[in-house]
């Protein structure tokens, strides 16, 4: 998953892992099923490039 690419937007998250940390989730998917995985929460590697609101429905919004 790079910048600009196919990406997952988590909406307003129960907590914030930190860098460095794991996190269990579970996906749902239309054809494939439920999908168990970790994520790993890590740096971007550049600067955060802010998005219009429109650009994703409106869930581009940062999460608190």
């Amino acid at each position: 998953m790079k910048p600009g690419g196919t990406h997952i937007t988590f909406i307003k998250p129960s907590n914030l892992p930190g860098k460095g940390k794991k996190f269990p989730a579970t996906l749902q998917f239309e054809k494939a099923g439920t999908v168990n995985v970790e994520f790993a929460v890590e740096d971007m590697g550049g600067p955060v490039k802010e998005e219009p609101s429109s650009a994703h429905g409106n869930h581009g919004a940062h999460a608190q």
